[in-house]
């Protein structure tokens, strides 16, 4: 068995086998979750039973070995009853309600895309303390994180980073990590939470993603029922908007579902918090692209990598193939952040379910002239034209962004659309507090798209026409 897992591991991590020791950190050599996913494949083929998860926990061939040897414990069942569950001893009774105006925050996920964004957002429209969780080794580490992120997506000028106070701490762990006197003295300090913390990754398992994604859920809750009650804000994804009960338990063991089923579950234990008496309020986040101020993007989004794909090797589906395989309802970074901070101040938001998608579709052939206006040459071809050429040109590609773009749009047992379906009550909602805050949503025209390639070209994500 060890010798079948080096050579697996030097396979998908195209390492000498000779390097490969049994202690050796599989992560450390260079693996991620594309190639973890390549791992279990050829696990399988040869008839070693082993699970994301194992890879993710036990990390050493070693300890994989060990596993393999009792294969009883492969599949997990799933109660959705008892997934949905708040913390134990949650208890409202008696307790003493945070402030209406918040002097003291707690923002989660503070070092992400969205979180960055949104605490540039309250730093400049709020003058309270932010107390951030994040994951570090020390204080003056987890703040050089804060401060890379904000640099990385140029928010770092004129914010004032001596009310940002790092807190030590991890979703997935009880108490959110830390110890139950520094638990406490959070819970007596902060008076709003934004819960925007999540493990994001489509292809690992819901029980991988279980212990940040939901069990961090409720270890908020938790703080927000303790000392004195404090409002959730929180950060959902639109995909719960469309997910269909009943939830069965090969839908937890599939693939491609875990981070959408446990968005679902953290979702369903603030609307259960909510029924007990918290304040919660939560926002679908649909598909993101980049402030509309700096050009900023998420350089491992979705419609990042299609682009990448595009560029890399001059060639792109015509607009019915984009349609097929991406949603076009974009909603730029800088706006979501204003207009979740906006809703969060309104006193008849405790109980809403906003959902924040663009009702206005990109035109791809926006996207498809402005790759052309700023330079690129490209070879508009149909889409299942577009994906063979891709396929032979990265075949034995070992570039994470290629392997990634194979995961999202060279999917062989689904269907290939991504365009969320028509919704006339959705979009009535949308409008409605669209109307209440007297505001448009930008559209993302050639102007915005342009600003998006200049940001790609700057942090060298894709080359200079």
């Amino acid at each position: 068995t060890e010798r079948q897992l080096v050579t697996i591991w030097s396979e998908v991590l195209d390492i000498d086998a000779n390097k490969i020791g049994i202690h050796s950190n599989f992560f450390e050599l260079g693996g991620h979750s594309i190639t973890v996913i390549k791992m279990i494949s050829l696990c399988k083929e040869v008839a070693l039973n082993l699970s994301v998860k194992d890879v993710f926990y036990q990390k050493t061939i070693y300890n994989l070995t060990k596993l393999c040897l009792d294969s009883s414990q492969r599949r997990f069942e799933f109660n959705l009853t008892t997934e949905i569950s708040l913390p134990d001893e949650f208890d409202l009774v008696n307790e003493q309600k945070s402030k209406v105006f918040s002097n003291a925050i707690l923002l989660t996920g503070a070092t992400g895309f969205i979180g960055s964004h949104f605490l540039y957002e309250l730093l400049c429209r709020s003058n309270a303390k932010i107390y951030c969780l994040i994951r570090a080794e020390s204080t003056e580490d987890a703040i050089l994180r804060i401060k890379t992120s904000l640099n990385k997506f140029h928010l770092h000028k004129n914010v004032n980073m001596k009310r940002v106070i790092p807190i030590l701490g991890d979703l997935a762990q009880p108490l959110l990590g830390l110890k139950y006197e520094g638990f406490e003295f959070l819970a007596a300090n902060i008076d709003t939470i934004y819960h925007n913390g999540a493990w994001v990754n489509h292809l690992y398992s819901y029980e991988v993603l279980k212990a940040t994604n939901v069990g961090g859920t409720r270890e908020v809750v938790r703080l927000a029922a303790c000392k004195k009650t404090k409002p959730v804000h929180f950060f959902s994804t639109m995909s719960n908007t469309y997910l269909h009960t009943p939830i069965s338990n090969e839908m937890f063991n599939a693939r491609g579902l875990g981070y959408v089923l446990s968005k679902y579950v953290s979702e369903k234990i603030i609307e259960l918090a909510g029924k007990q008496g918290l304040e919660v309020t939560v926002y679908r986040i649909g598909m993101i692209s980049g402030s509309t101020k700096t050009g900023a993007c998420n350089l491992a989004d979705r419609i990042s990598l299609l682009i990448k794909g595009i560029v890399s090797y001059s060639c792109a589906p015509n607009e019915e193939g984009l349609s097929q395989i991406c949603a076009s309802t974009l909603t730029p970074v800088d706006f979501l952040c204003q207009i979740i901070f906006a809703l969060s101040l309104r006193h008849d938001s405790q109980g809403q379910i906003y959902h924040l998608s663009n009702p206005y579709a990109m035109k791809w052939s926006e996207l498809l002239n402005s790759l052309e206006s700023y330079g690129y040459v490209l070879d508009i071809v149909p889409l299942k034209v577009w994906q063979l050429r891709i396929r032979e040109a990265i075949r034995d590609s070992k570039e994470a962004s290629d392997e990634k773009l194979m995961s999202l749009y060279f999917k062989e047992d689904e269907k290939n659309t991504k365009s969320l379906p028509s919704n006339d009550n959705l979009e009535r909602d949308i409008q409605t507090w669209l109307d209440i805050l007297n505001v448009e949503y930008p559209i993302v025209d050639r102007s915005v798209l342009l600003r998006y390639l200049a940001y790609f070209v700057n942090t060298g994500f894709i080359n200079n026409p």
